[in-house]
C-alpha cells in the first residue's frame, strides 16, 4: 500500500494516478465488505505496489540525475509520509482493543503492533498464520503486511538503483527487468508450492513494484499517437477491472494470476506519461482524486474498523450493515488522519535529526508496551474471570492433540516430515484402524484413541488435504498430493487394515471425487467408515460464548450457528447410503433437535475456533460416533 503523493514528472502532477489509487483502495475495501460481490478486490494491493514502484522510482531517478540524491533524505521522507498516520491509527486502534480484545488475542495484537511499527508485519503474520480460524484472521492490523513488504523493498531498492545509475547506467532497465522476471518466476512457483511465504515475502512481491519502476525508467515506449495511448489505457483498465471482478482468493496468488492487475496498472500509468487519455480523464474526476488523496489513511483505517466490528458487534442477520457502518467510520477517520496527521507531517520543517529521533523514541515505546502486554499475559484483569477462562481457548494449543508435525502435516511442512514409522506402526494381535483426512480427521484422533482403546489406531493427514484419490482443484499442494499417493497407491495396497476411517469437512461439491475414492476402497476390499461435518459457527465458539456471557444472552452462540452444517451432514449421509458405506455423523454426535453441545461438564468450550474440536470435544464426538455403531467392525458394540 503506497503512501506518497504523486511525484511530478515531465508531464507535471497527474491526477489520474490519484484516481487509480482510489480504484485500488476501493477495491480492497469492497472485497472486505463482501468477497462475493468483489471476489478479486484484494488485487488492489498489487495495483498499489505498481503505483508505488513508479512514484518512488520517478522521484529517485530525478534526484540521481540531478545529483541531489541522499539516502538519509529518502528515509526522512519515508518516515514523514508513513510513520505519523500509521502511529495514529495504531494508537487509536490499541485504545479500542484495550476494551474489546480478550487477553489471549490481545497478546498477539500487541506483538502485531510492534511488527507494524517496526515494518515487519509481513514476516510476523507469515510466521503466525494458521490454517485454523485463529488469532491472525481477526487481528485489526493484519492489513499492515503490505506496508512491511514495501518498507523492506525500499530498504534496499534505492541503494540498488544508485549503484546501477553510477556503475551501469546503460544497463539499468535490463538489470531491473531481469530482477523483476526472476521475482515473478519465484512467485509463480511459490504460489503453488509454498503459498503462505509467497504471499507475504518481499522477494515474491518485488516484481510488482519493479513493474512500476520500469515505467518510470522509460522501459515502455513513448505513445505519441493518440490511438495507441487510448488503446493502451483501455487495455489497462480492462485488465484491472477484469481482475477485480473475476479473480478469486481460491486462485494461487501472487503468481501468474497477479500479472493482469499489475500489467493493467502499468499500462494505464505508461499511457498517461505520453499524454491524455479517456481512461485518464475518468480517473481524474474530483471525487476519485479525493479518495486517492486519502487512500493511504483509508487503507490504514478500513480493516481495523471492520475487524473490530466483525469480532464484537456483528450478528449474522446484520453482518453487511455492520460492515458498511464500519467502512463509513473508516472514511471519517481517514479524512481526519489525512487532514490533521498526514498533511502536516509531510510538510518540510524541523531538523532531520529530530525526525529520526522521534521515530526512534516511538519504536522504543512501542516495543516496551508490546513486551509489557505479552509478559502480563494480555492483562486479563480487564475482563471477568469467567470470560478470561473461556477466551483462553482462542489460543488453544491444538498441535499435540492433532499430533501436528508428526502424523498430521501443517501447511508449512513437506511430505518427508511425515513420520510413517511412528504413525503407522502396527501392533501384533490388535485390530488396526487408519484415520485419514484433513484437520477434521486430526481433531478426532485423541477422542477416538481413548474411545477405541483396544485397537491400534493409525493416522495420516495434512492440513486442507481431503483424503481423495484425486485432489480437489486448489488443494493440490505437493505435500497433499504425495500424501494421497502414498496412502492409496502404496500403503493400503501393501498393508491391509481392518477399518479405514475417512474424515473431512465435506461439502456437496466434493461428492463426485469422494465417490471415486469410496469405489476404489470397495474394489480393493478396504472397509470404510465415513465421517462428516461438525457444527460450525460464524466465529470462534469461545468468543461467541464469552460475548453471550457478557451480554447476559445464553443463546448468542446458538444464533451464530451456521445453518449449512446440518444440510451438509445430510448430503454426506445420503451419499454414503447410496454408496453402501457406513456413515458416522459427527454433527449428530454433538447436535440434536436444533441444539448443539457447546461446553462440556467443566463449562469449557468443546470447540476452539469456528468448528475444530478441543480434546474434550473430540471425546464427545467419539462417544457419539461409537453410539451410532460405526466402529462395530473393530470394537464390540
Amino acid at each position: 500500500m503506497r503512501t506518497d503523493s504523486v511525484a511530478p514528472n515531465a508531464a507535471g502532477y497527474r491526477p489520474d494516478i490519484d484516481g487509480l489509487r482510489a480504484v485500488a483502495v476501493l477495491s480492497v475495501v469492497a472485497f472486505h465488505i463482501s468477497s462475493r460481490l468483489m471476489p478479486g478486490g484484494f488485487v488492489g494491493v498489487d495495483v498499489f505496489f505498481v503505483i508505488s514502484g513508479y512514484l518512488i522510482s520517478n522521484l529517485l531517478i530525478g534526484e540521481m540525475r540531478g545529483g541531489s540524491f541522499s539516502l538519509s533524505g529518502f528515509y526522512e521522507r519515508r518516515i514523514r509520509r508513513i510513520f505519523p498516520a500509521l502511529v495514529f491509527m495504531a494508537a487509536a486502534t490499541s485504545l479500542a482493543a484495550w476494551f474489546l480484545i480478550y487477553p489471549a488475542p490481545f497478546k498477539a495484537y500487541a506483538a502485531s503492533v510492534a511488527a507494524a511499527i517496526f515494518s515487519y508485519s509481513n514476516i510476523y503474520f507469515w510466521t503466525t498464520s494458521s490454517y485454523f480460524f485463529g488469532l491472525s484472521e481477526h487481528n485489526p492490523l493484519l492489513h499492515t503486511w503490505s506496508l512491511g513488504v514495501e518498507e523492506q523493498f525500499y530498504f534496499a531498492f534505492p541503494l540498488l538503483l544508485f549503484a546501477l545509475h553510477k556503475w551501469l547506467p546503460r544497463h539499468v532497465v535490463l538489470v531491473i527487468a531481469a530482477l523483476a522476471a526472476g521475482s515473478l518466476v519465484w512467485a509463480s512457483i511459490g504460489a503453488f508450492r509454498s503459498p503462505a511465504p509467497t504471499f507475504y515475502m518481499p522477494h515474491t512481491r518485488a516484481w510488482e513494484l519493479l513493474a512500476g519502476a520500469l515505467v518510470a525508467l522509460g522501459a515502455y515506449p513513448n505513445l505519441s499517437a493518440r490511438w495507441t495511448r487510448e488503446a493502451t489505457a483501455a487495455a489497462g483498465a480492462v485488465l484491472v477491472a477484469g481482475s477485480v471482478l473475476l479473480i478469486s482468493n481460491r486462485v494461487p496468488f501472487p503468481g501468474l494470476a497477479a500479472i493482469p492487475p499489475c500489467l493493467g496498472a502499468a499500462l494505464i500509468i505508461a499511457a498517461g506519461r505520453s499524454g491524455e487519455t479517456m481512461v485518464g480523464r475518468a480517473l481524474a474526476v474530483k471525487p476519485m482524486v479525493f479518495v486517492g488523496l486519502i487512500s493511504y489513511s483509508l487503507y490504514l483505517w478500513h480493516w481495523p474498523t471492520i475487524a473490530l466490528q466483525q469480532s464484537f458487534f456483528s450478528t449474522p442477520e446484520h453482518n453487511l450493515l455492520g460492515k458498511l457502518v464500519a467502512v463509513g467510520l473508516a472514511f471519517a477517520m481517514a479524512i481526519i488522519s489525512w487532514w490533521f496527521v498526514e498533511r502536516p507531517f509531510r510538510r518540510r520543517g524541523g531538523r532531520r535529526v529530530w525526525v529520526f529521533a522521534a521515530a526512534g523514541l516511538t519504536l522504543a515505546a512501542t516495543a516496551a508496551a508490546a513486551v509489557a502486554v505479552v509478559r502480563l499475559d494480555g492483562v486479563p484483569q480487564r475482563f471477568p474471570p469467567e470470560v478470561v477462562k473461556i477466551t483462553a481457548f482462542l489460543d488453544y494449543p491444538h498441535e499435540a492433540q492433532f499430533r501436528q508435525g508428526v502424523c498430521f502435516l501443517s501447511n508449512k511442512q513437506e511430505f518427508e516430515q511425515y513420520q510413517a514409522d511412528f504413525c503407522l506402526k502396527r501392533a501384533p494381535g490388535k485390530k488396526t484402524a487408519l484415520l485419514i483426512g484433513d484437520s477434521y480427521a486430526a481433531h478426532l484422533y485423541s477422542g477416538l484413541a481413548g474411545e477405541l482403546g483396544g485397537i491400534n489406531l493409525l493416522q495420516a493427514g495434512a492440513i486442507g488435504c481431503k483424503p481423495l484419490l484425486r485432489p480437489i482443484p486448489g488443494q493440490d499442494l505437493p505435500s497433499c498430493l504425495r500424501m494421497q499417493t502414498f496412502i492409496f497407491q502404496d500403503y493400503l495396497l501393501k498393508h491391509p487394515v481392518d477399518l479405514l476411517i475417512i474424515s473431512a469437512n465435506w461439502q456437496p461439491g466434493d461428492m463426485p471425487l469422494l465417490g471415486e475414492t469410496l469405489d476404489w476402497a470397495k474394489a480393493h476390499n478396504v472397509p470404510v467408515t465415513l465421517t462428516g461435518p461438525v457444527p460450525e459457527y460464524d466465529g470462534p465458539l469461545p468468543r461467541l460464548l464469552a460475548l453471550g456471557l457478557q451480554r447476559g444472552d445464553p443463546a448468542y452462540a446458538t444464533r451464530n450457528l451456521v445453518e449449512r452444517g446440518a444440510k451438509n451432514d445430510q448430503v454426506v449421509a445420503d451419499f454414503a447410503a447410496r454408496k453402501g458405506v457406513t456413515y458416522g455423523s459427527a454433527y449428530r454426535a454433538m447436535c440434536s433437535a436444533g441444539h448443539c453441545l457447546q461446553v462440556g461438564p467443566t463449562g469449557l468450550p468443546l470447540q476452539f475456533d469456528h468448528a475444530h474440536a478441543t480434546r474434550e470435544g473430540s471425546r464427545v464426538i467419539a462417544r457419539g460416533l461409537r453410539a451410532q455403531h460405526v466402529f462395530d467392525r473393530v470394537v464390540a458394540p
